[in-house]
């Protein structure tokens, strides 16, 4: 399973923010849409219903989640993608979309990397969201699954499922007695997901930074850090120039990942 998500914004594609073509100071004037390119019940849908609701409350105006499973994100990625690009509508998508361009989702290549490096024999079996696969994997359709913790952590605490470990290089606060996987003897291996908000390219600058201002006040409230930790997550905040250059640096570290491990798209 995943140790944590962290919830950011930044532009659909990466590179440099388009500059800005009005003052931004009139929006937002309508309601906003968000398209979670995941099914309900994983990292990306929780974040996203988590800051629309503050942004609803902070913007005066109707925030509204819609959820766009398929293809590892890319369906949803693609319909911001065509969106104009005013700042009314965004995505909510995660660390897949770095992934993307090389193979399919995280949770898959988390398996993968296992695989390779553990030299053990997984079949993987994809689905469009975390939860549709906690589902089998509660109905015993499924033997093991690499989740992130939001989706499977309270089936966990329930005891209707069994943590192993988390994925990530330390292990999480809000959950400290799972150990990570290299701790449990897989020296080295590691990855850490995240879930991130984009707007469509050619979004004007000063409305990119509006939603910035906001979502970054929204994720630094004392009580929605705690809702985070509760789910398996950590609230953390990288400013657009920062998440671009980092979403960046996630495309050449995952390219790497998949040549190594030899995963390919099924």
């Amino acid at each position: 399973m995943g140790a944590r998500a962290a919830a950011l914004i930044g532009l659909l594609a990466a590179g440099a923010l388009a500059p800005s073509t009005g003052s931004g100071q009139a929006y937002p004037t309508k309601s906003i849409r968000v398209i979670v390119a995941f099914a309900p019940g994983g990292i990306a849908d929780f974040a996203a219903r988590s800051v629309s609701q503050g942004l609803s409350e902070n913007l005066r105006v109707p925030v509204v989640v819609e959820n766009r499973p398929g293809a590892g994100g890319v369906i949803g990625a693609e319909a911001v993608a065509k969106a104009a690009p005013d700042g009314y509508t965004v995505l909510v998508t995660s660390i897949s979309h770095t992934i993307n361009p090389s193979v399919t989702t995280s949770t898959h290549l988390s398996g993968e990397l296992f695989k390779a490096m553990a030299g053990v024999d997984l079949l993987h079996v994809p689905y469009k969201g975390g939860g549709p696969a906690v589902a089998d994997l509660l109905g015993g359709q499924v033997q093991v699954m690499f989740a992130t913790l939001p989706t499977v952590l309270e089936h966990i605490r329930a005891s209707r499922l069994r943590g192993l470990g988390v994925t990530s290089a330390r292990r999480f606060p809000g959950a400290p007695e799972f150990p990570t996987i290299a701790e449990a003897g897989l020296a080295g291996y590691e990855v850490s997901g995240w879930s991130g908000m984009f707007a469509p390219a050619g979004t004007p600058r000063a409305v990119i930074e509006r939603l910035a201002r906001e979502t970054a006040r929204i994720l630094r409230e004392p009580e929605l850090k705690k809702r985070f930790l509760t789910q398996g997550a950590e609230a953390a905040v990288k400013m657009p120039d920062e998440f671009s250059a980092f979403v960046d640096s996630e495309i050449v570290k995952w390219k790497k990942v998949v040549e190594f491990s030899g995963a390919r798209a099924d």
